[in-house]
């Protein structure tokens, strides 16, 4: 941006900005002598307001925080329409919130963070947990919820058709939150997934895939002692629902 000649204060205004973005910026000057740059800066965009379904009536509820959250009825399951962001239990105890990834990569217990570290992305994305905090016994949900269990996500899926077109029935229509294509996304059911991406449980990797991905973990491991569970995978290039095992420190 080119913002005026001489001496004194200068100002720009920068629009067009993408929603839950990084961006860096840096202030230059021109003489005769040259171009200077001044240090940069970096600044995260604020997310763009949820694009729920507006042919369909929600309900509400809220958690013990005092978080309030839509819901939609799916057949015959009541889901939440939007991405938990609580940072306690059930019981009022606070989940560890964990920012280095050092420790993130080596907990074996409950913990939480935001994506990319940063509270700007948990209104809308809400928080990240690690399934040792979907498993804890004080429950991350509030009284009369419950982390979903593989098989639950089964029947939603059969009841949208299977999981090879589900996804698209259940993804946030438009490019607000997921990147370009977001294939097939229709929403038609409410469910509004988001790109809210994934911090995974290695240090070779840290925060992953916002505004491409969306993880949701289900409450089943397939071996009690096991170091891994079954989540739910969406991207913005597929229509379907993927269904794998990964680690629990993610």
């Amino acid at each position: 941006t080119n913002n005026g000649t001489g001496l004194g204060e200068f100002s720009a205004s920068l629009t067009k900005l993408e929603g839950s973005t990084k961006y860096y910026v840096r202030a230059y000057a021109t003489n005769q002598d040259g171009t200077g740059y001044g240090e940069p800066a970096g600044f995260v965009t604020i997310p763009r307001e949820i694009n729920f379904n507006q042919e369909l009536q929600y309900g509400s509820m809220t958690d013990q925080d005092g978080n309030i959250y839509r819901t939609i009825e799916i057949g015959q399951q009541t889901w939440m329409a939007e991405n938990l962001r609580t940072t306690s239990f059930a019981d009022g105890t606070a989940i560890p919130h964990v920012t280095e990834l050092y420790y993130w990569t080596s907990q074996k217990s409950p913990a939480y963070c935001h994506y990319e570290n940063d509270t700007i992305f948990r209104r809308i994305y809400g928080a990240l947990y690690n399934w040792y905090t979907v498993a804890d016994n004080r429950k991350i949900c509030p009284d009369g919820w419950h982390v979903p269990s593989d098989a639950e996500f089964t029947a939603l899926e059969e009841y949208l058709g299977g999981s090879d077109f589900a996804g698209m029935k259940i993804k946030e229509a438009g490019l607000a939150h997921w990147s370009s294509p977001n294939t097939g996304a229709t929403n038609e059911t409410g469910f509004t997934a988001l790109p809210a991406g994934t911090r995974y449980w290695s240090s070779e990797y840290d925060f992953r895939d916002m505004k491409y991905t969306a993880v949701f973990w289900t409450a089943t491991q397939p071996l009690p002692e096991g170091e891994s569970a079954f989540y739910r995978y969406l991207s913005n290039t597929g229509v379907g629902i993927a269904r794998n095992t990964w680690w629990k420190r993610s």
